[in-house]
């Protein structure tokens, strides 16, 4: 019996190898499992295409779907009863399609529930999203309709953590280095959030030893040093490098934060 286990486990670390070579060579382990962890929970197959994870710049890896994914999301449901799209022209009519482009301005889409009296109605503004580049310049009334279709479905069946590549295409054509502009000298911050390091020592130890065992944990599941897991982490939910760089309240937001990631992550690897 121990040995039929043990062939399961590895069966199953070779597959996740392999999606990983295969679905996620650019992401960090983290986000890989992540990326299972949102792929299991949702039911969506990446090796299909249905999930998948990307990155714009030095940013953390965004996981994705399209729109269809949400509509199969939405099926699975048994909840599901329908849904309309319609452009929005420039004078606030909504039509099945708009025939002159210049005139569009927009899109509103409408799903129906079948526990819900009401529909859940969102509308979003073309110019929000539309990059005049490449299916925005030759079908902006389709990608437009698409925005607004993945956020109406993933607000009526509360879908969370995932975008379509619709809404996140001006990502890719943002620069990825801006000037840092002149500011002000800053303000003060309230005595009552120091800094990590202005803590009485009991408290800090107190603080740095319970988010060092949640690091641990996390380089354990990653199969990579804690020191790579702590910069990764500390970059992508506060842009630092170091706790000694976090006050009290963002230390007590860190704790968090890498609770909700472990939980995600050894998830993804039930």
């Amino acid at each position: 019996m121990g040995g039929e286990i043990t062939t399961v486990q590895q069966d199953e670390k070779a597959m996740m190898g392999l999606l990983k070579e295969m679905y996620g060579k650019n992401l960090s382990n983290l986000e890989f499992k992540t990326l299972i962890y949102m792929a299991r929970k949702y039911d969506l197959d990446p090796i299909q295409h249905e999930i998948w994870a990307i990155r714009y710049g030095n940013n953390a890896a965004t996981i994705m779907t399209g729109r269809d994914g949400f509509l199969a999301i939405a099926h699975k449901s048994g909840q599901f009863d329908g849904m309309e799209t319609l452009a929005i022209t420039r004078d606030g009519s909504e039509v099945a399609t708009c025939l002159d482009a210049k005139e569009l301005a927009g899109a509103i889409c409408r799903v129906w529930r079948k526990d819900m009296a009401h529909p859940i109605v969102v509308a979003v503004p073309l110019h929000e999203y539309n990059t005049g580049k490449s299916n925005w310049a030759m079908m902006p009334e389709t990608m437009i309709k698409k925005v607004a279709e993945s956020q109406s479905l993933r607000r009526a069946f509360n879908i969370s953590g995932m975008y379509s590549p619709e809404e996140m295409d001006q990502a890719e054509y943002l620069p990825q280095k801006t000037e840092t502009p002149k500011q002000e000298a800053p303000k003060e911050k309230p005595v009552e959030d120091p800094m990590l390091e202005e803590l009485p020592e009991k408290k800090r130890l107190e603080i740095l030893s319970s988010t060092d065992s949640l690091f641990n944990q996390l380089a354990h599941e990653a199969e990579t040093s804690v020191e790579t897991v702590k910069l990764e982490l500390l970059q992508e939910f506060f842009g630092v490098e170091s706790r000694k760089q976090l006050r009290y309240s963002q230390c007590r937001e860190l704790y968090s934060k890498l609770k909700q990631r472990l939980i995600e992550v050894q998830n993804a690897t039930v």
